[in-house]
């Protein structure tokens, strides 16, 4: 069987099969394309370096690109009745009425258009029109046919196994993912050749796949025989494969031909290999967050909470009550720490752990935080005494000293988040002591020492002590002429007045008894001396005891 060239993208047969096909010896594997315009082309190959430019100042460029049109000569020489283009020089030349000069298509350089010479037809051949043609009675080879003594190849796609065949279609077509050159003697006569070409039945040559799409994989590489769209989640570059859509890219439509494929994942979404959609699998939840173009979820940074961002975030946030499609993280901020992505201080119920707000947790209450990117509730620290720090509902403390406690009827000790107001005495049922607060006892303490905020800022409760009654968080001593001889005591008659005899002044806690030769009626704040006419005492062995609880005591009235 004759030798024929493999298909290197513009090849031909390596051998003419009989003249009876004359100029056709060749055939296109693929497409020709026109030489550029103003260049034509005289000489055989496919390399676009053959294409030579018509000279710009005697010529034009001409439709076919096989030769220039000349209007002049170089040079402005005359005198010519007709002007013709040399293939050869490249050149526009004059000729006169006696020369002849072809066609400009037929000045073809070295091939059958440009024959120079005639020769007497051999013996065994007739020649018809410049044909040299297989006498009547010849048989025949493969891949050939004879009708009426001339000898034509079988027909590019198709292929002739018999000798002597007479059909114009021989003996049929090329088989799936082989292509067949003209005068092809089997019906398997070249492989398709790799995957970025198939061939049908049926094949000339073969077909270079389209981008966007990929050769069927019903055979090996070599003979391919259809291609199909690429599919939804691949790309398909005209190699005739099927390339899988990177991860945190996706391919949501058919015939797909670059790497992109159908664009980025969607940011608060993962995308795996091979993806169909933007949305493909939600992030996760408040731990993690996941960009634009995201593969798998992206852990949030302890110091860190995480966002649905972008002109969409609050609807976003409000048909994603799980969270789980957080697309960025921010740097916690002060009265906050962010750890795990999960905001659950502000929840109170099952129900609101669910619909968690963005992973910042408040400081508890009763702390404060200052800094940025805490993560542990230990960087809270506790609000000072005299002082509360509140949080949920309330935004969080930031301030170390936010808010003073508030007066002395209240305390505020070291981790506050509200005040504490000073205890009642509950047993007591003197009108005037079922008002205000902290009833029997007082707020005790001052948030700096020396500093004088008139009780804005106790820190501490105690219980009133004897000698002194304690009234909306105020130790106040008990009055003159009267004495306090237990704790707890509300009313400013602290346990009853100074009995006869006995001086209670301002902050008594027991009466002290009055000395001989002194008296004090009831409710007295002190002792008082006998006048100096007052009788003397009688001798002791015989004195009654003389009482000491009026002015006649001193006149020697004895004791009751």
């Amino acid at each position: 069987m004759p030798a024929r060239l493999q298909f290197r993208n513009f090849t031909a047969t390596g051998e003419l099969y009989g003249d009876a096909w004359g100029a056709v010896d060749s055939f296109p594997i693929t497409p020709c394309e026109l030489c550029p315009n103003a260049t034509y082309k005289a000489a055989g190959g496919d390399d676009v370096a053959l294409c030579r430019a018509c000279p710009w100042r005697t010529s034009v460029g001409i439709a076919n690109r096989t030769s220039c049109a000349c209007y002049r000569v170089a040079g402005g020489a005359t005198g010519f009745t007709s002007l013709f283009f040399n293939t050869t020089t490249g050149e526009c030349e004059g000729r006169q009425e006696t020369h002849y000069a072809p066609p400009p298509e037929l000045s073809l350089d070295g091939t059958v258009l440009t024959r120079w010479q005639q020769a007497r037809c051999e013996p065994g051949f007739y020649c018809v029109g410049g044909v040299r043609r297989v006498a009547m009675g010849v048989q025949g080879r493969l891949g050939m046919r004879v009708f009426e003594g001339v000898r034509y190849p079988c027909p590019a796609g198709r292929y002739g196994n018999r000798q002597g065949e007479t059909s114009p279609q021989c003996s049929g077509s090329c088989d799936p993912g082989f292509y067949c050159p003209p005068a092809s003697a089997t019906s398997t006569a070249e492989p398709c050749g790799s995957t970025d070409r198939y061939c049908p039945a049926g094949s000339a040559a073969p077909v270079a796949v389209a981008a966007g799409y990929f050769t069927v994989e019903d055979a090996t590489a070599a003979v391919r025989s259809a291609q199909a769209v690429c599919p939804r989640g691949h790309w398909c570059p005209g190699d005739g494969l099927r390339h899988a859509c990177a991860p945190g890219r996706h391919g949501g439509a058919l015939g797909l031909s670059a790497a992109a494929c159908a664009g980025a994942c969607q940011a608060g979404y993962t995308c795996a290999a091979a993806s169909v959609n933007a949305t493909a699998r939600p992030c996760g939840g408040t731990a993690v967050y996941c960009s634009e173009g995201s593969a798998v979820p992206t852990p949030a940074l302890d110091g860190y909470y995480t966002i649905s961002a972008g002109m969409q975030q609050a609807l976003v946030e409000a048909t994603d009550p799980l969270n789980t499609t957080r697309t960025a993280q921010i740097l916690c901020g002060p009265g906050y720490y962010c750890t795990g992505g999960a905001k659950i201080a502000a929840a109170r119920s099952a129900v609101d752990l669910m619909r968690a707000e963005p992973a910042r947790i408040k400081c508890p209450p009763g702390t404060y935080q200052w800094r940025y990117g805490a993560h542990d509730v230990s960087d809270c620290a506790p609000c000072p005494a005299g002082y509360f720090c509140p949080s949920y509902p309330a935004p969080p403390t930031v301030d170390p000293a936010p808010f003073e406690c508030g007066g002395p009827d209240v305390y505020c000790p070291e981790g506050s988040s509200e005040p504490l107001p000073v205890k009642r005495r509950a047993v007591s049922q003197v009108p005037e002591m079922l008002h205000g607060c902290g009833v029997g006892y007082y707020s005790t303490g001052v948030a700096r020492e020396g500093l004088d905020d008139g009780g804005a800022t106790r820190s501490a409760q105690a219980r009133c002590e004897p000698g002194y009654y304690c009234r909306g968080g105020i130790r106040t001593e008990c009055p003159a002429g009267t004495y306090g001889a237990t704790t707890g005591l509300n009313t400013p008659r602290c346990s009853g007045w100074c009995p006869a005899g006995h001086a209670c002044p301002r902050g008594s806690a027991q009466p002290s008894a009055c000395a001989a030769g002194r008296y004090a009626p009831q409710g007295s704040p002190d002792c008082y001396d006998c006048p100096l006419d007052a009788r003397p005492p009688p001798p002791p062995p015989l004195a009654a005891p003389r009482c000491r609880t009026s002015r006649l005591c001193c006149y020697g009235a004895a004791a009751a």
